[in-house]
């Protein structure tokens, strides 16, 4: 069946008022006719009741109606979800998507579905690029079995304006971040400010833009291994922590000679407490120092138990660190988990 056959089979919806369980039978009947299966980026997953949820949230399709006292789908919101799932197959970004569906009518969202109404992204270059285009063109370049690196033309490697330092950090941020379980592949953007991306079943996790020179970065140390002082002095729980501590390290070079112990309860602390630096790596961050990688090592330890800690424990706690950190300046933290 072609795009257009299958819109004329969507049509006969147009007067239609679905409830959700009809409104998701026919969005998953009708998304293999408009997108190509990419299991890689997950644009072709059947769509839940949390999706839709998540995609009124974000303005990607329009609030639903009521009949009565039941929420109620018109033809508009079933276009717009296949759009979504076309654009995204077209890896344009979530943010792009919603303002397409906020400013495109019913016919126009038909064209996007059918192909005559064409969007370019800045994830996927055209090889034709439109003069009427938002974006410059670009080339892709294989560089690896699993990755494609998109250039725009005219970039010039050796303008001396290219920080190149910036740019590898930016593409190590970018992979680590994509290699996440569940990762939302269309909604990252590695230069953006600090932003927290959502996927489609509500995961959501934070990227921060990449450190723009190690050499001057002052460098927190972060443990939820419950590494404290021995004889945990200031009676940190072993178990469901409901705060953090921290600790000075001005003046210590290492973290072994017995001075410190893990306390935490979730896991075999032995080898730990035999040499802590295999928990909080004090010693390498001197070496760093001395060798002039780093600018210096945060003159505080920060340190919680993660075992049984629940889930608003652990967001106050970690809201907090962060606090503190930003009011310290610090350029970046390493954080050790067990």
């Amino acid at each position: 069946m072609t795009a257009t056959e299958a819109i004329q089979q969507l049509r006969t919806l147009e007067n239609e008022h679905l409830e959700l369980d009809v409104f998701l039978t026919q969005a998953i009947r009708f998304i293999p006719l408009f997108v190509t299966k990419q299991v890689r980026y997950k644009v072709t997953d059947i769509p839940t009741k949390r999706t839709i949820q998540y995609y009124v949230h974000k303005g990607l399709i329009s609030k639903p109606g009521r009949r009565g006292r039941r929420i109620a789908f018109s033809y508009r919101h079933l276009l717009q979800v296949l759009a979504v799932k076309k654009l995204q197959n077209d890896y344009l970004p979530l943010r792009k998507i919603a303002e397409i569906m906020r400013s495109s009518s019913e016919r126009e969202l038909e064209d996007i579905l059918i192909g005559e109404r064409r969007v370019l992204s800045p994830l996927r270059p055209s090889d034709s690029p439109s003069p009427n285009s938002l974006w410059t063109s670009w080339r892709r370049v294989r560089i690896d079995d699993h990755i494609e690196l998109s250039v725009q033309e005219g970039f010039d490697l050796l303008d001396p304006s290219i920080d190149l330092d910036v740019i590898n950090a930016k593409i190590i941020n970018a992979l680590s971040v994509l290699s996440l379980p569940g990762a939302d592949w269309t909604a990252y953007d590695s230069s953006a400010s600090p932003h927290a991306y959502t996927q489609d079943e509500g995961l959501c996790f934070v990227v921060a833009p990449p450190v723009a020179s190690l050499k001057h970065a002052s460098v927190a140390l972060i443990t939820e291994g419950g590494l404290v002082p021995k004889g945990n002095p200031d009676g940190l729980e072993p178990s469901r922590a409901s705060r953090y501590l921290k600790y000075s390290i001005a003046e210590v070079d290492d973290m072994s000679g017995g001075a410190f112990e893990s306390i935490d309860l979730g896991w075999d602390t032995i080898h730990v407490n035999a040499d802590p630096n295999r928990l909080v790596p004090l010693d390498v961050m001197r070496e760093f120092e001395r060798e002039g990688l780093i600018g210096k090592t945060h003159r505080y330890l920060y340190t919680t138990t993660g075992v049984a800690t629940t889930v608003d424990a652990a967001h106050r706690v970690g809201k907090n660190i962060a606090a503190d950190l930003k009011s310290a300046g610090i350029s970046a933290a390493i954080l050790t988990a067990t």
